[in-house]
C-alpha cells in the first residue's frame, strides 16, 4: 500500500513539473513577441487571443493560440544541455490566405520563432536563434577538441617512417652485434686449435727429446761396460 502511495506522489510530482514548463512555455512566447523586432505590438486580450501588428507583413489583427505543448528532445544528452523543444501553435484569424502565401518568407521566420528549446542548466526557454548560437558554440568546442587529434592524423606518416627507420637502425645494429660476436667466437676457435696443435708439438718435442736422451744414455751404459771388461 505504502508503494502505491508514493507511486501516486511521483506522478502527481512529475505532471506539476510538466503543467510547470508547459506555463513556461507559453510566458517564454509571449515574452519573445513582444521583444522581437519583427513585431510592432502585441497585447493580449483574453485568453488564448492576442491582437499583433508585423513590421514586414501587412497584418495588423488578432491572433488566436491554438495549442501549445513540450516533447522529449533525445539529441547528444550527454552534452547537450537541451532537454526538450516546445512549440506554439496559432491562427492569424484576419489575415488571408494569399497574404500569407505573399509574404511567405517572412511568415515562415516568423513562424520558427515561435519554437522554443528547454535548456536544464539555465532552467528556461530559448528561442530558436539562441538554440543555434549554442549548436553552433558546441560545433566550434567540438572542432576544437580534435583539432589536435587531425594534426597527428597529419604528421601520421611521418611518425610511421620515423618508426620504421628506428626498428631499421636497432635491426642494423642487432645484426652488427650478432656478427662481432661470431667473429670473436670464430676467432677464439682459431687460438684455441692453435694452442692446442702449439701444445701437441711441444709434447712431441718432450717425447723425442726424452727418446733420444735415452737412446745416449743407453750408449753411454754400454761403452762404460766395455771399458771395464778390457
Amino acid at each position: 500500500m505504502r508503494w502505491i502511495q508514493v507511486l501516486m506522489l511521483c506522478v502527481i510530482s512529475l505532471s506539476a513539473v510538466a503543467d510547470v514548463s508547459r506555463e513556461q512555455l507559453l510566458l517564454a512566447w509571449e515574452e519573445h513577441q513582444k521583444s522581437n523586432p519583427d513585431i510592432l505590438q502585441f497585447k493580449k486580450l483574453g485568453k488564448d487571443l492576442y491582437h499583433i501588428k508585423f513590421a514586414h507583413m501587412p497584418y495588423d489583427g488578432e491572433l488566436k493560440l491554438l495549442a501549445y505543448n513540450t516533447e522529449l528532445l533525445d539529441y547528444l544528452p550527454d552534452i547537450n544541455p537541451y532537454t526538450h523543444t516546445g512549440y506554439v501553435e496559432i491562427d492569424l484569424t484576419a489575415a488571408p490566405a494569399e497574404e500569407i502565401n505573399k509574404y511567405s518568407r517572412s511568415y515562415s521566420r516568423w513562424l520558427q520563432s515561435n519554437t522554443f528549446y528547454y535548456n536544464r542548466e539555465s532552467q528556461s526557454w530559448d528561442s530558436w536563434s539562441v538554440y543555434r548560437q549554442q549548436l553552433d558554440q558546441q560545433s566550434e568546442d567540438l572542432i576544437s577538441d580534435t583539432s589536435g587529434i587531425l594534426k597527428v592524423f597529419d604528421y601520421w606518416e611521418y611518425i610511421l617512417l620515423a618508426v620504421f627507420l628506428y626498428f631499421v637502425v636497432v635491426t642494423i645494429n642487432n645484426d652488427r652485434r650478432v656478427k662481432r660476436s661470431l667473429a670473436l667466437q670464430d676467432r677464439a676457435m682459431e687460438d684455441l686449435e692453435v694452442n692446442k696443435r702449439l701444445i701437441k708439438e711441444e709434447l712431441d718435442l718432450h717425447q723425442e727429446t726424452n727418446r733420444l736422451l735415452g737412446e745416449m744414455l743407453s750408449l753411454l751404459k754400454q761403452q762404460s761396460g766395455g771399458k771395464n771388461g778390457g
